[in-house]
Order: C-alpha cells, then structure tokens, then sequence
C-alpha cells in the first residue's frame, strides 16, 4: 500500500484498459489528477492539478497515456498523462458530471447531477451527439463493452436500462431494490444482471429478464456489531473480477470478497485507515483509493472540516 498521503478526497481509481495492467489514474476532489505505474505504487509518475475538482475519470480504451475526467462545474476534459496536456471537449453539463464511460472506441457517456446524459463522439469537432434528459441526478452508471446493456442508477431509486445503440429511450424503468441512495453499480460478468451498493449497508443483485426477477436478493454488508446494535456504514464501491467475484468496498475502511452465486462472503481484507471510496479490477490487480470522508458525519455544513489524507492502494488478487 502507498505510503503518500497527498491531500483530497479519492473519487476515482483506474487501471488502463488497453493491452496489459500498467497504469493507474486516480482523480480528487480537490482538483488533483494522478497517474502511477501499477507496478511502483508508493509514488505517482506524473501529477496534473485541474482547476476544479475531479468527480469522474476513466481511460480512452486503447490508450495508457489519455484519459478523460468529469469535473464539478460539469466540463469534460482530455488528458494527456504523458505530457501532461489538457483539452477542454465541446461535451459538457450544468452541474456535475458524476460518472464517464466509452461504450467504444470513439463514444464517451457522461452522466450527470443536471438530470441527463451526453452521448458524445471524440473523433468530431463539435464532440456532442446528443443528450438525453432523465428524471433525476445520476449517481451510477455501467455499461458492457462487449454487450449493449447499458444501466443507469438516479435519485429517488430511479433505475434505467438502455440498449447503447438507442438512447432515445429506456428499455426498461424500474425502482432499485434498496432503499437508500446508491453509491455504485456494475453490470454482472455474465451481463444477465447488475449489482448495487448503497448508503445503507447493503448491496443487490438485480435481474434484468422478468423471467429471473424472483433471482434478485439484497444482503446486509460492512456493519460492525455493537453492544445494542450494528453500526452501518456506507458501501462505496463495488467491482467484479474475472472469476466472477464480487468485491466491495465501504466507510468501515474495509474491502470484502463475495461469492455471489452462493450468497456468502469470502474474505474480509485487513482494515485500511479510511474509508474505501473507489476501486477498479483488472486481472490480478485490485487498486482502491481511500479517504478520510469524516466530513459526512458532520452536524454543521458551518464547521470547517480538514481531511486528515488519502491513500491509493494495491491488492494481487489470488
């Protein structure tokens, strides 16, 4: 695990896509970009400060040096890790652009906190293709790359399902099978499905056939037993690898490995010194980010709240 404690709160984690694990872009809060090469994780290679925070990042698919990221004031930027370029894309919201994700090679997916979504072509010079408005903020979304579920996760339990080749409507509205807000949300490996993590200590697995609707099941998670009752935390992230394991990650500053088929819980990694906020799997690697979010349990927005630090860490899978 890094020993770095650069200041800001993590709000992404990500392996590179194209050919093999070598790279990991994390993004913060505070504006901080940060690349590391997977196999030196104590220190970043490259560091570009933004001038507004960072919600979202993600890499171009077949590339290790350019990356995108979803700030704030709701601008979309291209990166160049390498030389440290920044372009501003003609792609952009009202507010915050809370998740990206390339359907492709050539089309990015922004979701947002202005209610709507921005399909938008990199190759073109005006970049939009087109938006989509939606009935609430979004707060998750997943796309299969190899398949054309799409799924996006909003306020008020809002679940909408799209085909990527047809946005212009969803194939499916449903209501999330938890109760409270959701924090992250992948799509099954085997694509049949998708997973949630909520605030409130749980996490689903959802169907999207009708057929197998009686399949779906939520299971209590990241609570920690207390003389009267569990203390619940916040399950942040969620992420599947290539054996179909389901990993999570919550405000108990812990990560835990599920079998989801059997319903029981695998593992229970050693406790990290925050809150895990962010992870991404690739192969053997598992790298997370985690950070003293304290500020959630304030009682007054008026008390000023300093983060005590942030880590990016590293986990070989077995």
């Amino acid at each position: 695990m890094s020993t770095q404690k650069p200041v800001g709160i993590l709000t992404s984690t990500n392996i590179n896509d194209a050919g093999t694990p070598s790279h990991v872009v994390a993004s913060k809060l505070n504006g901080d970009l940060l690349l590391y090469q997977i196999e030196d994780m104590d220190t970043p290679s490259n560091q570009i400060t933004l001038d507004t925070g960072v919600l979202s990042s993600c890499w171009h698919p077949t590339s290790n040096t350019k990356a995108y990221t979803g700030h704030l004031d709701g601008n979309i930027l291209e990166i160049d890790l390498e030389k440290s370029i920044v372009n501003l894309t003609n792609s952009s919201h009202m507010l915050g652009v809370r998740k990206l994700i390339f359907l492709d090679e050539n089309q990015i997916l922004s979701g947002s906190w202005d209610k709507s979504l921005a399909l938008t072509d990199i190759r073109s010079p005006l970049n939009h293709k087109y938006r989509v408005g939606l009935p609430g903020k979004v707060l998750a979304m997943d796309s299969s790359f190899n398949g054309y579920e799409t799924v996006v996760s909003m306020t008020d339990r809002i679940i909408h399902v799209y085909d990527k080749r047809d946005f212009s409507k969803p194939v499916n509205v449903r209501e999330s099978g938890l109760r409270y807000q959701v924090r992250d949300l992948k799509i099954l490996p085997n694509r049949k499905g998708y997973a949630t993590c909520s605030i409130e200590g749980k996490a689903s697995i959802e169907y999207f056939s009708e057929h197998d609707l009686h399949l779906n099941y939520a299971f209590k998670c990241h609570r920690t037993p207390q003389e009267e009752a569990d203390l619940v935390s916040p399950v942040n992230c969620i992420q599947f690898d290539e054996k179909e394991r389901l990993f999570t990650g919550g405000s108990d500053c812990r990560i835990c490995e599920w079998d989801y088929h059997q319903k029981k819980r695998l593992k229970q990694f050693s406790k990290e010194p925050w809150s895990v906020l962010t992870m991404s799997i690739r192969e053997k690697y598992l790298v997370y980010g985690v950070s003293d979010d304290g500020y959630k349990n304030m009682v007054s927005e008026r008390r000023q709240y300093s983060v005590e630090g942030s880590l990016v860490g590293l986990k070989i899978l077995e």
